[in-house]
């Protein structure tokens, strides 16, 4: 479904560690395809269009009604509020799908997912939008995310 697991073997199976998928694996595969495609004269979405495919339908899902559902992200921290590191690797794999294969929805959805993480984070540009509870470590600054 264009989704990851957190994890996964040499042979490709999944772990079975009990963490949920991380959606923002779908940002970071489309933003690697759509780097990788650039020096391959296209080889690299031809090879991985139907993985290109499903992991821009699954971001064109998960953003449907706004921002992106709080999800794991690359502090690997199981998360109930939406961190910026979900919603930013959303936003760029949605900008790395556009550049792949360009249509006027993709652009729209782009278009309204940054608009909407600026009014989310902004101006601050913190890990958490508008977190419900936060620990001390939470509350240590700019996520690095923010690069």
């Amino acid at each position: 479904d264009g989704s990851f697991a957190a994890r996964y073997t040499s042979d490709g199976a999944e772990v079975a560690d009990g963490r949920a998928e991380q959606s923002d694996s779908a940002g970071w595969l489309l933003w690697a395809v759509a780097r990788v495609n650039e020096y391959t004269d296209g080889a690299a979405l031809s090879q991985l269009r139907s993985l290109v495919d499903r992991s821009t339908e699954y971001l064109l899902t998960i953003t449907a009604t706004g921002l992106p559902p709080a999800s794991s992200d690359s502090w690997e921290m199981q998360e109930t509020d939406l961190t910026l590191g979900t919603a930013a690797t959303a936003l760029m794999g949605l900008e790395a799908a556009r550049e792949l294969v360009p249509t006027a929805a993709l652009e729209e959805r782009a278009t309204q997912l940054r608009d909407q993480i600026v009014a989310a984070f902004a101006p601050t540009f913190q890990r958490y939008a508008h977190p419900t509870t936060l620990t001390s470590w939470q509350r240590q600054g700019v996520d690095a995310n923010v690069a």
